[in-house]
């Protein structure tokens, strides 16, 4: 009965709460953080062969309608995308990896919301980019 009793007053309840729920919004925090973090390295890997050039012209529809791209208007557009790309990928990339060293603190739907809020934000600099590198 006493090792019961213990084994509840220590493993289930903390400081009024449950650990369960605190383990559950933690574990829920990282599996969201490391989402994001995947994502940011796929679009990141996906930057390089654009801004590089590697990936072929094919047959999209070009500035001045129905014609297709020439090779250097391909290319110069493939540049801006891969500029962009990779630009917001790093702010992604930077804001969740420190989220998750930093705001561990935070309720967990505080903590998705600024993860999304982040995510719509980060595409004002990456637009930015582009604009430069146009």
């Amino acid at each position: 009965m006493e090792l019961s009793r213990k084994l509840s007053s220590t493993y289930f309840e903390r400081k009024g709460g449950c650990i369960f729920a605190d383990e559950f919004q933690t574990m829920v925090k990282k599996i969201y953080s490391i989402t994001f973090i995947l994502a940011a390295l796929c679009i990141g890997a996906l930057a390089f062969p654009l801004y590089g050039g590697w990936i072929e012209p094919n047959m999209v529809y070009g500035f001045e309608g129905d014609t297709p791209l020439t090779d250097a208007e391909w290319m110069a557009l493939n540049k801006v995308y891969g500029a962009g790309a990779f630009a917001y990928a790093c702010i992604l990339l930077a804001y969740h990896v420190g989220a998750l060293r930093v705001q561990r603190k935070l309720s967990t739907s505080s903590y998705v919301l600024r993860g999304l809020l982040v995510a719509l934000i980060s595409t004002i600099p990456a637009y930015i980019v582009m604009l430069i590198v146009q």
